[in-house]
């Protein structure tokens, strides 16, 4: 069994995010119990269901269903572990994605991240781990990470083609466009960040192997620390 969990640092965007805003953070950590001293140690991780109450009490405060998407703006490289290092280093844009599935636990094991090539696009599907309930802002803040991400890094490939979000279309679909940057189906089946392949192979500006590959071993390591951390609870699951 896996422990559901949360990096730490990624409810220190939510913080962020909200004290942006105006808001005080305080009372909602105490509400979704979760320890302010927390927030800012990578090597702590946060239970699903605590991370899930926070983003419902910052969604309910801010009384914006866009929040998620503004998180983005509030995102450090940092706040990720070395994950965005890596996929930055990574040699071509296929690379870069197959890193984000594979570490994604690292982020959060409430994810199960997949690849699936088409003849035309590549779509990155944000799906939910066996035995998860995610929030869909939460989902819809981690893509929004992701495009600006890749906008910020690589900004002469037009890489994203539009995102696919689960979601009923909101009465004005025209401003979660215009916060992604890109065009935004609603209803679909599935949240996905869509790919044109054309440029799946392309080299990217940023890559440096030895690096990434410094990086691979660094979030290696993280997961298998984690996992020794986790084998107790497991254990006891079992029993």
């Amino acid at each position: 069994m896996t422990t559901i969990d949360t990096i730490a640092t990624w409810a220190q965007v939510i913080a962020r995010t909200l004290e942006g805003q105006g808001f005080s953070t305080a009372p909602l950590l105490r509400e979704a119990g979760i320890a302010h001293c927390n927030l800012y140690d990578p090597n702590q991780r946060i239970a699903l269901t605590c991370m899930s109450a926070f983003w419902r009490a910052a969604v309910r405060v801010s009384g914006d269903e866009c929040f998620g998407l503004h998180v983005a703006q509030y995102s450090y490289p940092t706040d990720f572990h070395g994950l965005f290092f890596a996929v930055q280093s990574s040699s071509t844009v296929i690379e870069a994605l197959d890193r984000a599935v594979r570490y994604a636990p690292v982020i959060t094991t409430a994810a199960a991240m997949s690849l699936v090539r088409g003849p035309h696009s590549t779509r990155l599907v944000y799906g939910v781990a066996p035995g998860a309930e995610v929030e869909q802002v939460a989902t819809e803040a981690s893509i929004a990470c992701a495009v600006r991400f890749t906008r910020q890094n690589w900004a002469e490939l037009p890489i994203v083609q539009c995102v696919r979000l689960t979601r009923p279309t909101p009465r004005d679909p025209s401003r979660w466009a215009r916060l992604l940057g890109c065009p935004v189906r609603f209803e679909a089946s599935e949240n996905a960040i869509v790919y044109t392949n054309s440029w799946l192979d392309t080299p990217l500006s940023t890559a440096n192997q030895e690096v990434a590959q410094g990086l691979d071993s660094v979030l290696n390591d993280y997961l298998e620390r984690q996992r020794r951390l986790n084998l107790p609870e497991r254990v006891r699951a079992v029993i």
